[in-house]
C-alpha cells in the first residue's frame, strides 16, 4: 500500500506540470469610462465629438508609443489617427482606420512587461457597427529594430506569435457587435512591443488595450507546487515504511 500510495504522489506532481495552456478571444465589458463625451476634432459638431475618456489604470498601452503600416486617407483624416490607438478614449471620434488588408498597429511599451491580454472595440459607445476587423494575431518582441510607421522589415524574425484569432478558444468570427469589447487572452510573456495586424482592410479600431499578467500561479507554477507537495507525501510514506520495516511490519 505504501509504495502505490508514493507512487501516486509522485505521479500527480509531475502529471501537474504538465500545462495545458490555450489562447481564447471573447467579449468582456469595456474599461469604465472617466469622463463625458467630447469633441476630438476642431471641425466639430460631427465625427469628431464622438470621444469619451476611459479609466486607463493598468493600461500599459496608454503611456506606450504607437505606430501602424498605414492609415485610412493617408492620415488627412481629423478624426482617425494612428495616435488615437491608444489616447484613453473611447469612440468613433477618437479612433484608427487602416487602408490596407493585413494592416498591422504596433505599440511600444518602453520596456519589457510581463502581459497577458490585449483588448480593442471599433466603437464602445456604440453608434458605429461597421468596419470590422476580420481575424487577427498578436505578436509580441523584446527589441523592433526599427520602430516606425509602416516599417516590419525584421519583424518575421523579431516577433514571435502570443495568439491567432483563427485558432483560439471562443469561436471569434471576425465581427465585432456595436459597443463590444474583444479580449484576447494567451500565455503570461514577457514584451516590449506588441503587434495586432488585422486582416480586413479599413478595419476601424477605437482603442487598444495591453494588461499585464494577472499576479496568480500560472499552470505550471501549480504544477511545480503539486510536484513538491507529492515528492514529499513520497518521502514522508518512505520514511514510515522504514520505520515500520523495523518493527518486522
Amino acid at each position: 500500500m505504501w509504495r502505490a500510495l508514493r507512487r501516486w504522489g509522485i505521479i500527480l506532481g509531475i502529471f501537474s506540470t504538465i500545462g495545458v495552456y490555450g489562447a481564447s478571444v471573447d467579449v468582456v465589458a469595456p474599461s469604465a469610462f472617466s469622463g463625458v463625451q467630447f469633441c476630438n476634432d476642431l471641425s466639430s459638431p460631427g465625427p469628431g465629438c464622438q470621444a469619451r475618456p476611459f479609466d486607463t489604470a493598468g493600461n500599459l498601452a496608454f503611456l506606450g508609443t504607437v505606430v501602424a503600416k498605414d492609415i485610412f486617407g493617408g492620415g488627412s483624416s481629423a478624426v482617425h489617427q494612428i495616435a488615437h490607438i491608444n489616447d484613453g478614449n473611447y469612440g468613433n471620434g477618437a479612433s484608427w482606420i487602416g487602408a490596407s488588408a493585413n494592416s498591422w498597429i504596433k505599440i511600444d511599451l518602453g520596456q519589457a512587461l510581463l502581459i497577458d491580454r490585449v483588448k480593442f472595440g471599433r466603437d464602445r459607445l456604440g453608434l458605429f457597427d461597421d468596419r470590422d476587423p476580420g481575424n487577427f494575431t498578436v505578436e509580441v518582441a523584446l527589441t523592433d529594430g526599427v520602430f516606425a510607421d509602416g516599417n516590419d522589415t525584421d519583424d518575421s524574425t523579431e516577433y514571435v506569435l502570443a495568439l491567432d484569432s483563427t485558432t483560439a478558444a471562443g469561436g471569434f468570427t471576425g465581427t465585432i457587435s456595436g459597443a463590444d469589447t474583444i479580449q484576447a487572452s494567451f500565455d503570461s510573456v514577457s514584451a516590449r512591443y506588441v503587434k495586432i495586424t488585422f486582416a480586413v482592410g479599413g478595419a476601424a479600431i477605437d482603442e487598444v488595450e495591453v494588461l499585464p499578467a494577472a499576479v496568480v500561479p500560472t499552470l505550471t507554477e501549480w504544477g511545480i507546487i503539486l510536484l513538491i507537495l507529492g515528492l514529499a507525501v513520497a518521502a514522508v510514506f518512505q520514511v514510515k515504511k522504514l520505520r515500520l520495516s523495523e518493527f518486522g511490519v
